[in-house]
């Protein structure tokens, strides 16, 4: 059976340091913070990778297929008298 006075008992019940609380506090902080640097960083790694190529292949599309060119002449008699511009594909 484990002793139930305190003078029996091998180690002191004393309180922590408040530096050791503080020192404790402190770690766990900055390994949340490293922990989530890590979790940001690889999560833009993974979108650069995966999304990058297709961001870059809708842009050049939208640049290159979004000119507007002088639309054609219609066969439609109220159509050719307004000149509507078309989008050039």
């Amino acid at each position: 059976m484990p002793p139930y006075d305190m003078d029996d008992r091998l180690l002191p019940g004393e309180p922590r340091s408040p530096c050791c609380c503080l020192a404790w506090s402190l770690l766990i902080a900055t390994m949340n913070l490293l922990f989530f640097l890590l979790n940001l960083l690889l999560m833009l790694v993974i979108f650069t990778v995966v999304l990058l190529p297709t961001i870059v292949v809708v842009y050049f599309g939208f640049q290159c297929h979004s000119q507007v060119s002088p639309g054609l002449p219609s066969l439609l008699p109220e159509a050719s008298k307004t000149q509507s511009p078309t989008i050039r594909a």
